[in-house]
């Protein structure tokens, strides 16, 4: 009896579960290494990303609120085509709902935090089904309307996951970061178009957008610069690290910049808006 316990314990030691760890990375590096030579590697690389993530997702499901934000914002898809067909903004939502319901029903690591947007987006999302019966289009109808439900989606997981000051401060910083990317974009854009444009009045009447993917024209662009010039404005005034102050400012005055670069005269209307209500509400 004492023997065959001290068998289990070497066998227990023996086996541990970093090598278990290192045997699955032998078996995922040696399966890709072949892939690549069968399929296009950017499908590989893609699919090894999707892996890793569902691996942290695992361990911190509110990377994924961060890594959507990163893939829609920076339109990778857009900059490398053979990743549209994997369609990784729903790879990355997806499991990260299936990982939270998981934690939430078996392991009750989670909890559900209602917000007044759930019943905004099912009155939404009610109307927009029952329109599908009287549309022209039924098939467009119903594509649009399932797009509503990817949107609640998305906007359930942030709400539960993004649930303390410290995951707030990061998406916070991460969504301006691309934000300012969009708007660096589009004031360079602008800049050299300007340059070489033969009317430049008539060049300087039209506006510019950002070249985003989902920002359709210069007014979608200036909505979403107003919407977070007032959250760079807010960093600048409750972080405490000058650093930290100094690139929120930065982002601001691009933003600022972007809003009257664009030509919109509503997202122009809604800086300006914005400014009176916190001169209203100011101490000072």
């Amino acid at each position: 009896m004492e023997r065959q316990v001290q068998s289990i314990t070497v066998h227990e030691q023996i086996i541990k579960p970093t090598h278990i760890w290192w045997a699955v990375l032998a078996l995922v590096s040696i399966g890709s290494g072949v892939a690549i030579l069968l399929v296009n590697p950017m499908i590989v690389f893609g699919l090894l990303g999707v892996i890793a993530m569902a691996v942290f997702l695992v361990y911190y499901p509110f990377l994924g609120v961060l890594a959507y934000f990163v893939f829609e914002y920076a339109r990778l898809s857009a900059m490398f085509p053979a990743l549209q067909s994997l369609q990784i903004g729903k790879l990355i939502v997806l499991p990260t709902l299936a990982i939270w319901l998981v934690r939430y029903a078996v392991f009750r690591q989670s909890k559900v935090i209602y917000d007044r947007a759930y019943l905004f987006f099912f009155i939404w999302g009610g109307l927009a089904f029952a329109s599908i019966a009287v549309a022209l289009d039924t098939g467009g109808a119903l594509d649009q309307s399932v797009d509503l439900v990817k949107w609640f989606i998305i906007c359930f997981l942030i709400v539960n996951l993004v649930d303390n000051l410290k995951r707030f401060q990061w998406v916070m910083w991460v969504y301006l970061l691309l934000n300012f990317k969009l708007s660096q974009h589009q004031i360079r854009s602008f800049a050299a178009g300007y340059a070489s444009a033969t009317d430049r009045e008539f060049y300087v009447s039209q506006g510019a957008g950002g070249g985003g993917g989902f920002f359709g024209n210069s007014t979608d662009f200036g909505l979403a610069m107003a919407i977070v010039a007032p959250l760079a404005f807010y960093l600048i005034q409750s972080v405490k690290s000058k650093m930290l102050k100094i690139a929120a400012g930065t982002f601001m005055m691009f933003f600022v910049v972007s809003i009257l670069r664009s030509g919109s005269r509503g997202a122009a209307l809604a800086l300006f808006a914005c400014g009176v209500l916190y001169w209203k509400y100011s101490k000072s």
